[in-house]
Formats: structure tokens, sequence, C-alpha cells
């Protein structure tokens, strides 16, 4: 058995004729033998560099042509040729050992990533129509590159079969143990790209069990073990094989070469598959292969087992259980539809009730979160559904989008790819773009696109129209109101939809920040331009809010979008001081409306503070009031965090502070009075070390 794995033996270096070409290849080193050639290590005196010489055992043989066409193959696996003469072959010189030398040492990945590059080099040489015939772990040599990494090369052509070949030789051709049965039994017509794919699986095979699959039978019995005996099972002799790569095995020891892989590239892309962890493609037609051979030898049984097995598949329980699952699954997503369509109509009946607190209905709607997690425990089914359900739901109350997206990344994850599945999806891949770098948004929105692609209820309009809005933020569009164009036609189309009032003010937000940037840069006639574009579609934004308002009078985000109205009012428009303290008042009119629906709502706090510690405390000092009207409303704000710090953070109010603080001395006015009456809220709360870190830098003078 040994000697069909490595042929070669070293013996004293024969006399040889290099045909004229002795002076320039020189030190020749005898390196072994195969069945057709005597290989040598030489030194090439004229290009300097060492190369394998072959000596030919029949120089009378069609080297020539098996030359020719080895020198056509272009493939960094398959050794190359240098110079062909008459007996002779000069190639590249590989150091390194054969893969039957090397393979204990290899785990199992690395084999196969070694056929596998064997197959990629194999398929070059049928591209060259070349056949090779001889493939054997004895002829593939394996050599570490500059990275370290294991390269395998195919060396010896020797038993190369060429069209014209094809008329000229007699069948056995190559090593018998690893020859093809059509090239044992010496069916030439039937000799091909495939016969490769068997030898390259018998190599895989023995290098993966440690022995052959047939044992180890004389040469003159293989021909009749590899026509009528299977192949002994490759995890019989080595257990750890996994069971797809023995599939890609023995889909190439195929009696047939018609039910092997059809050429050594499909047999390295199955390879490929598997060390990626992919599913590899032997496991679907090799097995129905099989089946169909053994029901054309077993006709009368076969029928007898369908129908029995047509009945059993009908109550088996690993049908029943697949089916009860989908079914469960099906059932959870329309329960927890169900819990969501209903928390999305009691917000909307919530917010279109005349103004009131709206926190105990909030606490309604978030206990079913808490509903749905609580069931979701119970049941792997309900997992996907119970995710998609939890994130749409997370939106509903205002939640962060990337705690709502990443429910919607959970739920495709667990392989749940319902059509609402799809577009929830598409909704978290159009938030990342906002995040995303440059290169990457492209990529996001055509996936996102993907998604949704087809599809038109009320869902996928909505996530359609995110999309065209993620789309013309990433383009940057030329056209400067088509935001603004954009929002409103998708407000128009669904007019009861109050997100999509929010959307069409926030796009006008966005605009009249570029207007008033333009304004600052302009001068003159440009610039007035720029204020009257700013005045209309501040005029429009409160129209339509306004409108909103009237018809849900305790939507906290729409009070505090029209505070928002009136605060770019008094940021970006020039007025007198009375102007603006009418301003303010409408200011603190909408904060207050929507604190009275929501006191806990963060965002209308955050506003507020904004405001007072820029404008407000810049219309106090213009009114030569020293800011005390301000000062007042921020210490009223820390007084409402200390007092129920688990609502409120103060961290945002003392921010507000410190900027205040840092503005009074352009004024020529001190701020250490005004830190005395921080510190006196700050003492009701227990966190001495935050009252130390606030007091360790007051100001010498006092407040006046």
């Amino acid at each position: 058995m040994e000697s069909w794995l490595d042929p070669l033996f070293r013996e004293i270096l024969p006399a040889a004729s290099l045909a004229g070409r002795g002076e320039r290849y020189q030190d020749l080193q005898f390196l072994g033998e195969g069945a057709t050639a005597k290989v040598y290590k030489a030194m090439d005196t004229l290009l300097l560099r060492s190369v394998a010489l072959k000596l030919l055992k029949n120089p009378a043989g069609a080297v020539l042509e098996e030359g020719r066409a080895q020198a056509k193959i272009e493939n960094p696996n398959v050794c190359r040729i240098y110079e062909v003469g008459q007996g002779y072959l000069i190639m590249e010189l590989v150091e390194g050992a054969t893969l039957h030398q090397v393979q204990g040492g290899l785990d199992l990945a690395q084999k196969v990533a070694l056929v596998r590059d064997v197959a990629l080099g194999v398929h070059a040489a049928h591209q060259s129509a070349l056949v090779h015939l001889d493939l054997k772990p004895g002829n593939i040599l394996v050599r570490r590159n500059e990275a370290g990494d294991l390269h395998p090369m195919i060396g010896d052509f020797g038993m190369v079969l060429t069209s014209k070949r094809r008329t000229e030789i007699r069948c056995p051709l190559g090593t018998p143990p690893y020859s093809s049965p059509e090239q044992l039994r010496g069916d030439l017509e039937q000799v091909d790209r495939r016969s490769d794919v068997y030898s390259l699986g018998m190599v895989l095979y023995v290098i993966l069990a440690g022995r052959h699959p047939f044992g180890a039978l004389p040469p003159a019995d293989l021909p009749a073990a590899t026509a009528g005996t299977p192949p002994a099972p490759l995890r019989a002799a080595n257990p750890k094989v996994p069971v797809d790569l023995a599939r890609i095995v023995h889909t190439c020891l195929e009696k047939s070469p018609d039910a092997r892989y059809p050429d050594a590239q499909q047999l390295a892309q199955d390879l490929d598959r598997f060390l990626q962890g992919q599913p590899v493609r032997a496991m679907g037609p090799a097995r129905l292969y099989r089946s169909a051979k053994w029901v054309r030898r077993n006709r009368r049984l076969a029928v007898a087992l369908a129908l029995a097995l047509a009945v059993t598949l009908g109550v088996s329980a690993h049908f029943l259980r697949l089916n009860w699952r989908i079914q469960q699954q099906g059932n959870w997503d329309h329960h927890f539809q169900a819990l969501v369509e209903e928390a999305r109509t009691q917000l909307d009946r919530t917010y279109r009730k005349p103004a009131h607190d709206v926190e105990p209905e909030l606490a309604t709607v978030r206990s079913v979160i808490q509903r749905i997690e609580g069931e979701m425990a119970g049941d792997p089914a309900a997992q996907g559904p119970g995710h998609l359900a939890i994130g749409q739901v997370n939106l509903l109350l205002g939640a962060s989008d990337s705690a709502a997206c990443q429910h919607f990344q959970n739920a495709w994850k667990l392989g749940f790819r319902t059509q609402s599945a799809r577009a929830w999806l598409a909704y978290a891949l159009v938030r990342r773009v906002h995040s995303a770098p440059g290169e990457s948004k492209a990529s996001l929105l055509d996936q996102a696109r993907q998604l949704v692609a087809g599809r038109r209820n009320t869902e996928q309009v909505r996530i359609s129209h995110l999309l065209d809005l993620a789309d013309l933020a990433s383009r940057r569009s030329k056209v400067p109101d088509e935001p603004i164009a954009l929002a409103r036609a998708y407000r128009q189309q669904v007019p009861d939809e109050l997100d999509a009032v929010l959307e069409e003010a926030q796009a006008i937000f966005d605009r009249t920040q570029k207007l008033h940037e333009q304004a600052d840069e302009d001068a003159g006639e440009g610039a007035r331009s720029a204020r009257e574009a700013i005045r209309s579609l501040l005029d429009e934004a409160e129209d339509v809010l306004a409108k909103a308002y009237a018809a849900a009078p305790s939507h906290p985000d729409i009070c505090r979008n029209l505070a928002l109205v009136w605060i770019v009012r008094d940021r970006y428009l020039p007025g007198d001081v009375p102007e603006r303290r009418r301003r303010q008042r409408q200011v603190f009119s909408w904060l207050d409306r929507g604190r009275a629906c929501a006191p806990r709502h963060r965002g209308l706090r955050s506003n507020r503070i904004a405001y007072l510690c820029t404008l407000g405390l810049e219309l106090d000092l213009l009114e030569g009031t020293a800011g005390r009207a301000t000062w007042t409303r921020l210490k009223e704000e820390l007084d409402a965090s200390v007092r129920d710090p688990k609502a409120f953070d103060p961290g945002p109010v003392l921010e507000g502070i410190a900027l205040a603080l840092e503005a009074l001395p352009r004024y020529g006015l001190s701020s250490r009075g005004r830190i005395q009456e921080v510190l006196e809220i700050l003492a009701q709360d227990a966190s001495k070390s935050l009252r130390d870190t606030y007091a360790q830098d007051l100001p010498p003078a006092s407040f006046s």
C-alpha cells in the first residue's frame, strides 16, 4: 500500500543525455523516480535559478505535446513548464514535501483546503484540454507561501491525456488505487475530466481516513472492486468527518461519471462551501440519486414502501412538530399584532381626547411590552413574532429607534420572515443610514428597497416614504425644498396620521436652519429674501401643527413642535423686546400645554432648558433684569429634578445653569449669588459629591 501512496525512491544518478543542454543545467541532484520519468534538481546557469529536470524513460513519447499543453496552464497550483526538449522537461522547482508526507500533521480544515486548491488547479488544466489521470498524494507537493499558509502544487503531468493521445494510448492509466473505474476497465470513451474528479475524491478519502476505501488490494483486483463494490463509508473509517464532507467525497467516488461532480471547479466550490459553514450541494442531488438507484433495483418493494411511507409521513411526529411550530408561530404573530393594533388605537384615542395627563394611558401601553415578554418566555415559537411586536410598541411610545430596530433585527435572525417582518427590518436599515459612512449608505438603502419591493400595504407605504427621505438626505438633493415637498405629499396621502405632520414640521425646521445659514453669509437683499422664506415656512408649519393640535390636543409632541415654531422664529427672525416677549409667552404656553399632557416628557423639558439658557437669558438681560426670570424658572426645573430623581435627571438642568452662568460676566454681572441659590436647591439632595463638584469654583464677587 505504501508504495502506491508514495512511489518516489532514491538511487544513484544514471548517465543521461540533455540533447546539448548539459552545459546550461549543472549540479544535478537526484530527487526521485516515477512511472514515466526520473526527476533531478539542477542549476540553470543562464538564469541563475534552481529548476526541476525531468528525464523521460521513453524519449520518443508524446512529451512535446504534453509539455506545450501544460505550459499553457496559468494557475498558482500547477507547476510551471520552462522548457521542453526531446526526452526531457525543465520545470519549476517546488521545494517541499508531498501531501502524503505532510498529511499526518494537518487538521481536517487544512486537508480540505489543500484538496480544494488542487481541484482549482486541475480545473485550469481541464480548461486547456488536459486531463491529468494520475492524481495522488505523492504527486501533490506542499510548501508554505510567504504568509506561512500551506500551498499545494500539482507537480506531475506524466500521465496526461490530450485529444491527440486519446487515439494513441491504452488503458489502464495512472496509479490504480487512485484511478477511476473507467480507467481501470480501459474505457477511453468515458475517461474525461470527471475521472480526475474521482481521483481527487480518492485523495481526500485517503488523507481523511488514513486508508483506502477498498482496503489494501493488489492492483489486479482493483478493477473488479471499484466496479462492483461500494467504497467503505468514510465516517465508518473516521467518525469525526462531518456528514456533508463525507457526502462530497462519496459524490466524487460514484461509479458512474454522470453521478459525480461534472468538473473539478464545482467540487472546489462545494469544498469551499463546507469550509465556510454553508450548505453543500452534494447533500441534495446525491441523496436523490442514491435513492433512485435503489428504486430501479427494487421496483416492487419500492412501491410498497412508498405507500407505507406516505401513511407514516402523515402521522409522523416530526411532521406534526414542524407543522405545529409553523402554525403556532402564525398564531403568536396574529395574537401579538392584535395587541400592537390595540395599543396603537388606544394611543390614538388618548391623544385625540381633550388635553389631559396621558401618563396613565401610556403606562397601560407600556404594560403591553411586559405582557409580550412574559408570553415569549414560555414558547420558542413566540420569539420571532414577539420581538417584532415589542419593536413596534416601542416606536408607538416614542422610544429610541435603536431599541426598536434591535428587536426588528432579532426577529429576522430568529427566522421570522413574514411580510411585516420584512417591512420593519427595512425600517431598521433606513434608520442605520443616518449614522452609516458615506460608502455604506447606498448599500443599506438598496437592501431596504428589496425588502419592501412590490408590496403596498400601510406599513410598506410608510417605510417606502422613509426610504425616499433617507435617499434624499444621503444624496444631498440639489432641490432645497424637495424634502418638504416629499413630506407634504405623504401627509396628504395619510391625513389622519399624526406622525406625518411631525415629519413635515421637522423637514421645515431643517430647511429654516439652512436658510438662516444662508442669511448669515449673504447681505442685503439675499439675507432679506432668506428671512422672508423662513417666515413663510414657519407660518406653514404653525398652520399644519395647529390643525393637528385641534384634532389631537393631548399629543405632547405636537405641543412641543408648536413651541419649536416660536423658538425658531425667535432665533432666526429679528424683533424688538415686546415682540420677543410675545414669542416667549407662546414658547412657554406650548411647552406648558405639552407638559400638562406628559409631565415626564424629556423632550419638552430639554427644549425648555435650552431656551431658558440661550434666548430666554438673552431677553432678560436685554430688558435689564439680570436674568432673574430665567433664573427662577431654572431653579424650578432643578427643584423638580431633585424631588423626583427617578423621573428627571438633574444633569441637563445643571448643564443649562452652567451655560447661563458663563454668559453673565459678558454683561458685567457676577454669578456667585446664583450659584449659592443653586446649592440651596441641591441641599435637598443626599448627594454631597454633586454639591462639592459645583461649589469648588465659586467666583469671588457677589451678585448685585
